[in-house]
């Protein structure tokens, strides 16, 4: 969203190996010194964490500072982050302030609370496949020349893992890659043809995305939108999605829905691959729809951006 705005994107990392209170303590110092170091006018967050919002209304009481809150469905329905969703939408109703949601049913639900929003999706970007080469992690090169399913997954509360990783296990002739860091439990009830990645680098996520047969973005979650699902239209590569509302009406024709069940899942993946070619045409088709929307949406951010 930054890329497509215009403006700078700051990454403010916890660091490793350090407890969940000494990250946040630490990320709290950092956040201080770079809005006083840049003093921006308008500042966007994401949410969550409410702590990195809740820093920069600090920065904004003395400042005068306009903030939008970029709720993700994780503000609203995480249970680890629920109790201060009172506490953002509180922040956003302040003179001048927005909320940013990708959908209409978050949309109505910020409405609902006073807060003036702003809608758009996930930033679709030119994907530029990356050169051949060989991947960061010699254990990816597994993947070169076969087919195989990508599933992106934070690992979080709403990610049918059990039922993805049974899927795999129905169909053994296919390679299943699963990114992010997998608890040891789930690495030790996978069947042979699931490879975990951990945190791939951002140049190997980028060569996973580009040779991927199909992208899995399954949700358990009612009004969740799915980036690896946004990730795999920029990559024109056929998607298997869950058969939500909100993402069946940003997909439409173009995605491949399954219930998130062992079974469902198994079967939806193995129709996208034996029609690959015809999905792929599909997303590209829904892909030149999506960015003439988007231009709008950004629009009217840069609108409330650039007010006087």
């Amino acid at each position: 969203m930054a890329e497509g705005l215009g403006i700078e994107g700051v990454y403010i990392h916890g660091g490793k190996g350090l407890s969940l209170p000494r990250r946040y303590a630490r990320q709290w110092r950092m956040t201080g010194r770079m809005l006083a170091e840049k003093r921006p006018s308008v500042v966007l967050v994401m949410q969550p964490p409410f702590f990195s919002l809740f820093r920069a209304w600090l920065y904004s009481l003395r400042t005068g500072a306009r903030l939008a809150a970029d709720m993700h469905t994780g503000a609203f329905d995480d249970p680890r982050w629920s109790w201060a969703t009172p506490w953002i939408l509180r922040i956003a109703r302040r003179k001048g302030n927005r909320v940013i949601v990708t959908n209409e049913p978050l949309a109505r639900r910020a409405r609902a609370a006073g807060a003036t929003v702003l809608q758009c999706h996930g930033y679709l970007r030119d994907f530029v496949a990356p050169a051949d080469g060989s991947f960061d992690d010699p254990a990816l090169m597994v993947t070169a020349g076969r087919p195989y399913v990508l599933i992106p997954l934070a690992w979080a509360y709403d990610e049918p893992v059990e039922e993805i990783i049974e899927a795999a296990r129905l169909k053994p002739d296919m390679l299943w890659v699963l990114t992010g860091k997998a608890p040891q439990q789930a690495r030790d009830s996978a069947p042979p043809n699931i490879v975990f990645s951990g945190f791939a680098t951002r140049p190997d996520y980028e060569r996973l995305r580009a040779g991927a047969s199909v992208v899995g973005a399954i949700t358990t979650a009612e009004d969740t939108m799915q980036r690896s699902g946004y990730e795999a239209l920029e990559a024109t590569t056929p998607l298997v999605t869950s058969p939500m509302v909100v993402l069946k009406d940003y997909f439409g024709d173009g995605a491949i829905y399954a219930e998130p069940t062992a079974a469902g899942i198994a079967a939806a993946m193995a129709d996208a691959i034996s029609d690959a070619a015809a999905r792929r045409e599909q997303m590209a088709a829904l892909l030149q729809r999506k960015i003439a929307e988007q231009d709008d949406a950004m629009g009217a951010i840069k609108a409330w951006m650039y007010a006087a």
